[in-house]
């Protein structure tokens, strides 16, 4: 590799630190940073390790503690260094570097996620809701009124268990209507 003798320059490895922090831009744990810049970027552990530590001493990236597990985040000077020098990263680097944190990134949205809930209305009524969320965003919501809270919430777990089935029967349905 081409690169080699900026990976072992410590200038280059905290720049580098620094912009995968940036694009990754939520905290992460040591073990996070550390395999998404080792995988990507031939760096000596221990030479990563150290510059992570010396940008923690000079304030670019913060380290706090969250269950029970001590994490980083770019502060604001963190950032803004960052974005100064960014450009001295090879091309082929940031690439590969943004690649892994983008499928990172991915594999923590939620694919699929579907909620039921039993609302009472002011006026006594029992409503039950199903949403199915796909990446995050909302994909169906069906909302039925019912008689009474017995059957609202066996209606909830039928809903719960098969949503699917309910989507895929509703929007067929739908569907055949429009031309």
């Amino acid at each position: 590799m081409p690169y080699n003798s900026l990976l072992k320059d410590q200038f280059y490895i905290k720049i580098i630190i620094l912009y995968v922090m940036r694009e990754y831009a939520l905290s992460l744990t040591n073990q996070k940073i550390t395999d998404l810049v080792l995988e990507e970027a031939e760096i000596d552990y221990f030479d990563f390790q150290k510059c992570l530590y010396d940008l923690t001493k000079i304030s670019l990236i913060k380290v706090f503690k969250e269950d029970n597990e001590y994490k980083y985040l770019l502060t604001e000077k963190g950032i803004e260094f960052s974005g100064y020098f960014e450009k001295r990263i090879p091309y082929i680097i940031r690439k590969k570097l943004s690649f892994s944190v983008s499928k990172q990134l991915r594999a923590l949205e939620p694919k699929t996620c579907v909620e039921s809930d039993v609302v009472v209305s002011h006026k006594g009524e029992f409503n039950v809701y199903l949403k199915i969320f796909e990446k995050g965003d909302l994909l169906f919501e069906l909302n039925i009124n019912v008689g009474d809270r017995e059957l609202a919430f066996k209606t909830k777990e039928y809903f719960l268990e098969n949503a699917q089935k309910i989507y895929s029967e509703t929007t067929t349905g739908v569907m055949k209507g429009v031309k």
